[in-house]
């Protein structure tokens, strides 16, 4: 099952859908279009059965993920969905939700 990518124009600017599970949905403008970031977004088994965001990085660009707007919107989804794995070759990066205080 790859992701899906489905488009609507809104305020004059492409928007992208990407499908990442059955059932679930995250969306993105075109700066996430895998050609132009350089980094793929699906989804992996988790080790509690279900399902985590994962995020591939191409290894020719290992800091893409760390860039703007990237970075902020790969923390939202770790915030909402309690944690994001990021891919880059054979390093695997795991972002988790901030513990509550």
């Amino acid at each position: 099952m790859g992701a899906q990518r489905q488009g609507s124009t809104t305020r004059g600017r492409r928007s992208a859908r990407i499908s990442v599970a059955a059932g679930t949905d995250l969306s993105f403008d075109d700066d996430w279009f895998p050609a132009r970031a350089k980094l793929y977004v699906t989804h992996t088994p988790a080790m509690d059965g279900g399902r985590d965001v994962l995020i591939s990085i191409d290894p020719a660009y290992p800091n893409r993920w760390r860039e703007a707007p990237y970075y902020d919107r790969i923390l939202q989804i770790a915030a909402k969905r309690g944690r994001v794995v990021v891919s880059v070759g054979s390093q695997v990066f795991t972002l988790r939700r901030a513990p509550a205080s």
